[in-house]
């Protein structure tokens, strides 16, 4: 049985992170012989310490009368909640638009039940090295050399970049986007006004900085 969710307290006395979805960035788990056709999933999940998310998933869509298997992003934020019958819930919104998804936690693995007892599988991926993002950090901060991206399309340019630039680009037109490497390993900015966010290959946000102060970052 479920009902009605609200705010799950007790996630936040879950220092160890056992039992309950914490912050940062899950992939999907194949099964073996791979999804059947249809099967709703997230494919990246990246939950952040701020409250937001950036989610890119996979389902059933319909085009022109027929169903094909589509796919979307959400990029929007996010709260742990639960029901009276302790079912757990991570509660996305995006612009005013509020879902849920049912969950269960155990260590770094997250299953996320799509319908009844039919679930898939998210692990929770290992955090980047701090001594890395601060790196990348001071590199922005000292004004290091960045190539700018011409081609959001490129194999190499992350989707969570393309679809941040989609949302932005009518707003600001000083958009501009840039590959930075640090210490062998790319990481991509988006500067748009006095912001500036930086992410990882993998989609994973890794800072935040407005009007030249860090607002944001994993480490």
């Amino acid at each position: 049985m479920e009902g009605d969710d609200f705010d799950d307290n007790e996630a936040k006395t879950d220092s160890d992170g056992q039992h309950t979805a914490q912050p940062g960035l899950y992939l999907v788990v194949p099964p073996e012989g791979g999804f059947d056709e249809y099967v709703p999933r997230n494919e990246v999940m990246d939950l952040r310490r701020d409250g937001t998310a950036f989610v890119y998933y996979i389902g059933a869509d319909e085009f022109e009368g027929n169903i094909q298997e589509g796919y979307g992003v959400a990029m929007g934020t996010y709260k742990l909640t639960r029901d009276r019958y302790d079912n757990k819930y991570i509660r996305f919104t995006v612009d005013g638009q509020s879902w849920r998804e049912k969950y269960s936690a155990n260590g770094t693995e997250l299953r996320i039940y799509w319908a009844n007892d039919d679930h898939y599988v998210m692990k929770r991926q290992k955090m980047p090295l701090a001594d890395w993002v601060r790196g990348v950090k001071a590199a922005v901060d000292a004004g290091a050399a960045m190539s700018r991206i011409e081609d959001i399309y490129a194999d190499d340019v992350p989707y969570v970049l393309r679809h941040r630039s989609y949302d932005l680009d009518d707003i600001h037109s000083d958009l501009k986007m840039f590959r930075l490497t640090v210490e062998d390993e790319k990481a991509y900015v988006i500067t748009f006004g006095e912001n500036l966010e930086i992410y990882r290959g993998t989609q994973q946000l890794l800072a935040v900085k407005k009007a030249a102060e860090w607002t944001y970052a994993l480490w």
